[in-house]
């Protein structure tokens, strides 16, 4: 018998870490799961066909009540497909998943949350000896003016490539230059493009976390030619059939005369540059 440790083998196994779509199950009926994907993802073919889910069930107090062979033959009908469940904070929650045969894909918010459950908690207290020294009174100095604490911005001089992702974390994004078919731009504040848009996927004020709603206040600017396969501002979002099909939305952006694109309520709005700038 070979030895394992001189078996050369055609593969190996690497810890990566990819993007994959959530969705947050509030109750465990399938028809509810199957009304959700019907208006909130076949909508949006271009975005979601054949794309990679995993069910959020952090809102189930009652994990047996999933029908897990429902739940798959759900994502099939939808041209979707099932990966595992996620939001899971117990072992007993863990071993039951698996036990039906389930993958456990955690993020690393519900793993935080099982390793405080599961270790023991340190509690250190701290004396504090305080002795009498003479000390000089400070005195107030006033700013004439109020400080702000100004947004960053990611600035890129360059085109943007097809397939390329570029992030702003608690940043707006300002590039000069187009952005090409299948990039995605994902900042948390505000999106400016001197240049073309074609094909590509913008979030401006896009989320942190599930619990941020997003920065609502935020915009999308570009000077160029506006053909993007998909638009959100703080979650709220339409694809380029949506934009196309919007009464208000679409003869703006065939214009090509620049856009700037905003939300109101849970709507995006359109504006030329030129009018939103006499506003």
């Amino acid at each position: 018998m070979q030895n394992s440790s001189n078996m050369k083998l055609n593969g190996e196994i690497n810890r990566s870490v990819y993007s994959i779509n959530t969705i947050v199950m509030y109750n465990h009926l399938v028809e509810s799961l199957h009304e959700l994907i019907t208006y909130k993802i076949d909508p949006s073919p271009k975005v979601y066909n054949h794309s990679a889910f995993v069910l959020d069930v952090s809102q189930i107090k009652d994990l047996s009540l999933l029908d897990f062979d429902k739940i798959k033959q759900c994502f099939a009908e939808h041209n979707l497909f099932f990966v595992g469940v996620s939001g899971l904070s117990e072992d007993c929650q863990i071993e039951y998943i698996k036990s039906q045969g389930v993958a456990v894909v955690n993020s690393n918010k519900f793993a935080k949350i099982r390793q405080e459950n599961v270790e023991p908690t340190v509690i250190v207290k701290t004396l504090k000896l305080e002795v009498p020294i003479e000390k000089k009174i400070p005195y107030e100095v006033k700013v004439p003016y109020e400080v702000v604490k100004n947004n960053p911005i990611k600035v890129i001089n360059r085109n943007i490539r097809s397939g390329e992702t570029i992030s702003g974390l608690d940043n707006s994004i300002m590039i000069f230059g187009s952005v090409n078919s299948g990039a995605r731009i994902i900042a948390s504040h505000n999106i400016i493009i001197f240049g073309d848009v074609k094909g590509a996927q913008l979030y401006a004020g896009n989320p942190k976390n599930q619990e941020d709603p997003g920065f609502k206040d935020a915009l999308i600017c570009v000077s160029g030619s506006f053909e993007p396969n998909f638009i959100a501002i703080a979650g709220n979002y339409q694809t380029a059939e949506d934009i196309e099909n919007d009464p208000f939305a679409g003869p703006v952006a065939n214009e090509n005369k620049g856009l700037v694109i905003s939300l109101k309520g849970t709507s995006l709005h359109y504006d030329t540059l030129h009018n939103f700038s006499n506003l």
